[in-house]
């Protein structure tokens, strides 16, 4: 939950490397993503190539939703709202940080403001955000996000004590062990996650992020106000709202989705153990050239000045202040202008509903060209669900590789996907390789 366990990946090329190259219309099924990664990739290379997109997203959470909304419309805010950097910043605080920095909290407040205009108001929608399609919610699903929005903002009596729910968390996990938490999270680091392809994780960082939910730090940065896009089951009971407190992952971390790969190799190079680059500078890197690519619709060539290189840092800890109590007054930018054209990308957000049900529906059945299945949902899904698969379909499925389980645990998952992939008659496309750690696994549909 809040962000997947596999690198971003241009889902289009994918295909077109090893199905069809010649395709131009596509419907996507991404099931269970956790972020919108591979719907930014495909924006951002969406100037190679003239096509249709339309994704059809699938999570078990509507808050997930509202997430998906307030990222999506950090890259897609046109230039004269954000430049590039700034929303670099600003997407790697909201997706990754339990804590805000001020900009970033009036951003969520003012965007929220936004976004429930664009879901409750069609026409505005249509023309402000035409990437969004709600047309598969339920109206019960809808007041849930407006109430999600809503919580967003900064009236005083929606409390998020994100510092509490993240540590009660943290003492619930370790038990015993919490009081040498340190040790215990070097053990995951360097025994599971180092040990399974995430070198470039420092241990800084990592501990941050394990420690109080902060992953992605800079020396400029003050963290001061909760991320309330972490709340999930909000109920809204007068004027204040119930919730389950903070539930997503609290022992990978964001890193992974754009923090471990890089198409720049020396981004990735180490000297025994060491590199020059953190996973948070390596995701500034990436985060960096999809939001390029996006508005300026051409290929990125990489500036130094445009990325951070602290790896081999010891930094200052993060400044963890107290907040002014909030205030409905507060004077907050609108961000209210007409988002970027996306690419010929339409993203359909479906029923909560769908992660059991979507199978069963008709008008789903040889829909899907591509299919993408998250670790966490795998066990939702049924033989039956090979009905959505177009005739020349595709499948990638995400492994357990960066998770802190042992190696048995991650080689059974596997097995699992193996088993199911066959069952359903499905070709291997990824070239399995013994010793070779995958962090997705693809098939297509034998022909």
């Amino acid at each position: 939950m809040f962000w997947g366990f596999c690198e971003a990946i241009d889902l289009i090329d994918e295909y077109h490397k090893h199905v069809d190259p010649s395709k131009s219309s596509f419907d996507i099924l991404l099931y269970g993503g956790g972020d919108p990664r591979f719907i930014l990739s495909i924006i951002a290379k969406s100037y190679k190539r003239n096509v249709s997109v339309n994704i059809y997203l699938v999570e078990g959470c509507i808050e997930l939703v509202a997430r998906y909304m307030l990222l999506l419309s950090i890259a897609l805010e046109p230039p004269e709202e954000l430049s590039i950097k700034a929303k670099t910043h600003l997407y790697m605080d909201l997706f990754g940080n339990a804590l805000l920095r001020p900009a970033s909290h009036q951003y969520m407040c003012s965007k929220a403001l936004v976004l429930r205009k664009i879901l409750t108001e069609p026409e505005f929608g249509e023309q402000f955000a035409p990437i969004f399609n709600f047309e598969h919610l339920k109206y019960k699903e809808r007041d849930q996000l407006e109430n999600a929005f809503e919580f967003w903002t900064n009236k005083p009596s929606y409390v998020f004590d994100i510092r509490k729910y993240w540590n009660n968390r943290v003492r619930h996990e370790l038990a015993s062990r919490y009081d040498t938490r340190s040790g215990a999270f070097d053990w995951d680091l360097q025994m599971r996650l180092k040990e399974y392809g995430g070198k470039t994780i420092t241990s800084q960082e990592y501990n941050s992020f394990r420690d109080n939910g902060i992953a992605f730090t800079f020396p400029e940065f003050e963290q001061t106000h909760p991320n309330k896009t972490f709340a999930v089951a909000l109920q809204k009971n007068g004027n204040t709202f119930f919730h389950r407190g903070c539930v997503g992952d609290i022992t990978v971390g964001p890193f992974i989705p754009y923090g471990v790969t890089c198409s720049d190799e020396k981004f990735l190079k180490q000297d025994h153990g060491v590199g020059k680059f953190r996973a948070t500078d390596i995701t500034e890197r990436n985060l960096y050239e999809l939001m390029w690519e996006i508005q300026e619709r051409r290929e990125y060539e990489h500036d130094p000045k445009d990325t951070h290189a602290y790896g081999s840092a010891k930094l200052a800890d993060v400044p963890i202040l107290e907040a002014q109590k909030s205030q409905e007054t507060l004077n907050l930018k609108p961000f209210d202008k007409p988002m970027l054209e996306a690419g010929g990308v339409k993203v359909h957000f479906m029923s909560i509903d769908d992660v059991l049900q979507l199978h069963e529906k008709p008008k789903f059945h040889q829909k899907f060209d591509l299919m993408f299945v998250a670790a966490n949902y795998f066990t939702f899904l049924k033989e039956c669900h090979q009905k959505q698969l177009a005739p020349k379909a595709m499948m990638i499925f995400e492994t357990r590789r960066y998770s802190t389980m042992t190696k048995k645990e991650i080689a059974d998952f596997l097995a699992q996907i193996k088993n199911y992939a066959k069952s359903l008659n499905l070709e291997a496309v990824t070239n399995f390789a013994i010793n070779t750690q995958y962090s997705m696994i693809k098939y297509k549909l034998k022909e």
